[in-house]
Parts: C-alpha cells; structure tokens; sequence
C-alpha cells in the first residue's frame, strides 16, 4: 500500500507541475510538459511554439522556473530542458492555444476555424475536429463543431494516432472553451493489410532505400 500510495502521489505531483506550467507559460504556446526521473534528479522537458519566451533573456526564467519547482514541488535539483514545436499545424493543444488566442483579439470564430482546418489537411493529417463552447455572442451559450477528415474518439488508435488539446479564452461575453482533437498522419494503428499489400509496400521502400 505504501508503493501503491508513493506512485499515486507523484502522478498528482507531475499532474499538478503540467497545469501549473501550461497556466504560466500560455503566452510562450507551452504545448506538452514531461516529468520524469532521472539518476541526478528530475528532468522536465518543456515544448513550446516560442522557446524564447520560456528561456528568457540570459536564461532569467528558466532559473525562476528551476527555483520554483524545487521549493514549491520540493523537486530535488530539476533539470529544465525546453524545446521549439516543428509543426504546430499537427500539434492539437497548440492550435487550441492559437485559436484562444485568436478569439481574444476579437476575430469571428468561423473564419478562425475553417482556416485552422485547412491548415491542419496542408500538414498531412487525416482528420481534425474543433469544437467551441460559450457565449460566443450576446445570445446565450452554444457550441459549435468543425471537422475535416477522420477523428478517432475510442478504440486502440485513441491516445496513439489521435490527441486532444484544450484551452480557453476569455470574451467580453464570458469564457469560451476550445477543443482540437487531431488525427495524426500515416496510416491507423489498427489498419489491416493484405499479405500482397504487405510484400508490395516492403518493396517500395527497399527501391526507395537504395534510391536514395
């Protein structure tokens, strides 16, 4: 029971650091935080659209940063590492935070929308669905959905081949929440291919691999 205790302990911990870092870091695009354990002590990686603003000039915040996770989280000497996003156009919490970002500048939700669709198929993904929930207006609260493509919501490619992203602005009529789920690109994890289907693809990148 005491393992059992220790593990869901430090799960909440991590969970905890993730919200608070993503709370702070918005105006970086702080897209993904990884805790992990390692030998010297804990490392957090940092992935964000604008590193810049996370480092800080001469590395300011990242020191700010490293000090209050040892004394608020009582994180033994964290290792703060942060890297840049090399494609926001498939990463669905930074297109969450663009979006909320964009409402708070005050432009019309369905033309934000439709160019974030549009954006996500240039990429290469196989679906994306959008979907907004407040006062978006004077009327009372709604939701809209927006969706392009193919979006898993259960089953084995969940959490695999798609991810979800959320944020939320906040409008002269209220809060407004937004959620991208992403469809990465490639195939499905759960696809079925024919044994000729197999043979013919392992071809293809042989030729490919000696082309090159």
């Amino acid at each position: 029971m005491l393992v059992k205790r220790y593990f869901v302990e430090k799960g909440l911990k991590y969970a905890m650091i993730q919200d608070d870092l993503k709370h702070q870091l918005r105006e970086a695009g702080l897209v993904k935080v990884e805790v992990s354990q390692a030998p010297l002590g804990a490392r957090v990686i940092l992935y964000a659209q604008r590193p810049g603003l996370v480092i800080g000039q001469r590395g300011n915040n990242i020191q700010a940063l490293t000090a209050e996770l040892e004394k608020k989280y009582k994180i033994e000497n964290p290792h703060v590492l942060v890297y840049g996003i090399d494609n926001p156009s498939l990463e669905p919490q930074a297109l969450a935070f663009n979006l909320a970002e964009q409402l708070e500048r005050g432009m019309y939700y369905r033309k934000i929308a439709n160019s974030t669709l549009n954006d996500v198929r240039r990429a290469g993904a196989k679906g994306v669905e959008i979907v907004i929930r407040g006062r978006l207006s004077i009327a009372k609260s709604r939701m809209v959905r927006f969706t392009t493509g193919v979006v898993y919501k259960s089953g084995m490619v969940l959490g695999k081949q798609t991810s979800l992203g959320k944020s939320s602005a906040l409008l002269k009529e209220g809060l407004v929440g937004v959620k991208v789920r992403l469809t990465k690109p490639g195939p499905s994890a759960d696809a079925v291919f024919l044994r000729e289907q197999q043979r013919t693809r392992g071809e293809q990148l042989v030729t490919e691999s000696k082309g090159a």
